[in-house]
């Protein structure tokens, strides 16, 4: 029943013979779970009656049609060979599938040995490991709705274990490096191998004579700490130098690590001079005439320079004027310090000191010898300044002064005016 373009009810009536069934088909996609043919009738016939071969032929071609899509029979119905009753075939299909050739895949494992420290820092310290591994792929494409349903790749190949190289001088922080297992899925590796070494401490410098530590010249790397078991001089450095021109020592340490590796690390050190540090003190000094002095006297604090220091006059003082000493140490540095002369009048009961100027414009001390004092007291002194002239006597007096000193000194009288 039917309704018509005037919304009538139009009944359709099917004539059906008596004893008559009907053979149907239905076809089931199991890949998508939906029915692709539903109630397709291959045939009619009579209760008993045989199946045609059309009705047959119609049924093979199905199969052909199925295939032609891409589609494989999972599994179906028999084709009856007479007509028994009602009957309603099934087919069941799957999507087919095909394999074709997919993309090439490249993983690069670059492995790196680097410099970690020293003046090398950065740099390679090796040439660097590579590997490529190349995967191939096979793509599997469903062959009803053209799309790839999976994409197979070749196996990966086993991963090597490298050995660090050995470079001299340095530690590497590993001694192999395991190369993580590769697939098509991995994303490019990068490694690297880290190699640091023992370090000399910069810009030491140092007392004359103060010795340092192995350990204390060098710098070892965090990394490193735990490998360090031994830290010796190879070559001392000389902590006293005799050279005024070469301030630099150096040495050599040797580091023993926990796997027998040696380094040798090589320092240089700085050695103060010995007058840098060092200031010899001289007090004033008297000397009398024709008396020389010795060096050892004039420094007060001799015993706190250092031993084999040595004492020279350059300008050896006398009475007259100062002098000069050199004191030369160890390390061939030296320090010239001026002596000064103590200038003083010297005078008893029985002697008189005058001051006067010799030819270098230096104060002389002179000693004058005078006769027995008569009844009339007179002054002890007589001073005779650079200039001005000072009477404390009579003129007798003065005159006999006068004259003794001009007949030492070889000078000419000279006129002094009476003090009123």
């Amino acid at each position: 029943m039917t309704l018509s373009k005037q919304n009538e009810l139009v009944y359709n009536y099917e004539a059906k013979l008596v004893d008559e069934h009907v053979l149907q088909l239905n076809i089931i996609d199991d890949t998508t779970q939906k029915v692709l043919e539903n109630g397709i009738v291959l045939g009619k016939g009579l209760l008993n009656g045989p199946v045609a071969k059309d009705v047959v032929d119609k049924y093979n071609a199905k199969f052909e049609e199925l295939r032609t899509k891409g589609y494989d029979v999972r599994s179906y119905d028999e084709l009856p060979a007479d007509y028994t009753a009602d009957k309603t075939l099934t087919i069941h299909v799957t999507h087919g599938t095909k394999e074709v050739a997919g993309p090439d895949r490249t993983v690069n494992v670059l492995l790196e040995y680097v410099y970690g420290n020293g003046p090398k820092q950065g740099s390679f310290a090796s040439e660097p490991y590579k590997e490529e591994h190349t995967f191939t792929s096979i793509n599997v494409v469903d062959k009803v709705t053209g799309e790839i349903v999976e994409t197979k790749w070749s196996l990966p190949t086993a991963s090597p274990v490298i050995k660090t190289p050995k470079v001299e001088g340095y530690v590497a922080d590993k001694a192999t490096v395991k190369i993580p297992d590769i697939t098509p899925d991995s994303k490019d590796v990068k490694l690297n191998v880290t190699y640091l070494t023992i370090l000399p401490k910069e810009n030491i410098k140092i007392e004359w004579g103060h010795a340092l530590a192995a350990k204390d010249v060098i710098i070892v790397p965090e990394k490193l700490e735990n490998l360090v078991i031994d830290q010796t001089w190879k070559l001392v450095p000389d902590f006293k130098p005799t050279s005024l021109t070469d301030r630099l020592t150096s040495g050599i340490v040797t580091v023993t690590l926990s796997d027998g590796t040696k380094l040798d690390v090589e320092v240089e050190i700085e050695v103060a001079k010995l007058s840098e540090s060092n200031e010899p003190k001289v007090d004033q000094v008297t000397i009398s005439k024709d008396k020389q002095l010795d060096p050892k006297q004039v420094v007060n604090n001799l015993a706190e320079l250092p031993d084999r220091t040595q004492l020279e006059w350059v300008k050896e003082p006398t009475a007259l004027a100062d002098g000069v000493l050199n004191v030369k140490y160890p390390d061939g540095s030296n320090d010239l310090v001026e002596v000064k002369v103590k200038k003083t009048a010297i005078a008893n009961d029985a002697t008189q000191t005058p001051k006067d100027i010799n030819e270098a414009g230096i104060k002389a001390t002179l000693e004058i010898k005078t006769t027995d004092q008569t009844e009339t007291e007179m002054p002890k002194t007589t001073e005779l300044p650079q200039t001005s002239d000072k009477i404390d006597n009579t003129a007798g007096i003065l005159g006999i002064a006068v004259a003794t000193l001009g007949g030492l000194l070889g000078f000419g009288t000279t006129k002094h005016k009476k003090k009123s």
